[in-house]
């Protein structure tokens, strides 16, 4: 039987993940909000917490087998040394989608390992893929 990796995220969650500026926008979402965000963002290993997204299913996009995508998160975390396989580097990516539900919601899906600019397991020579196209951690939201 196939997991449901879906949950539901509230509004202002959504707002506080998605910023709206398109999908070639990425977006740092401060630390400061990180306490704001659903499980697992807010957590002692994050290292970075990625966003893009649009505003309605307008511009909806599909991956991972799912429709309608108006948001992705890459949440980028420290395995601690004891935890990694040998030879395996510190850092770990992961992707997640959000989409609109019937009832106006959001729901979030994930964590996948694919769809990332950057390796599953990366290391701080990776890092350029989101530093180069980061826009200011200011956020619009709608």
């Amino acid at each position: 039987m196939k997991r449901d990796n879906r949950r539901s995220i509230t509004k202002e969650q959504f707002e506080n993940l998605v910023s709206f500026g398109g999908w070639e926008q990425i977006h740092d979402v401060p630390r400061d909000q990180w306490p704001l965000l659903p499980a697992p963002f807010f957590h002692p290993d994050t290292v970075a917490v990625v966003t893009s997204g649009i505003l309605s299913g307008d511009n909806s996009i599909s991956m991972h087998g799912i429709d309608n995508i108006v948001g992705g998160i890459d949440w980028l975390r420290f395995e601690p040394e004891e935890k990694r396989y040998p030879g395996e580097t510190a850092g770990n990516a992961y992707h997640f989608v959000i989409t609109e539900s019937s009832d106006n919601g959001h729901f979030l899906y994930g964590p996948y390992i694919t769809c990332l600019p950057i390796p599953h397991h990366f290391d701080n020579s990776d890092l350029p893929a989101y530093i180069d196209r980061l826009k200011s951690p200011k956020r619009t939201t709608p």
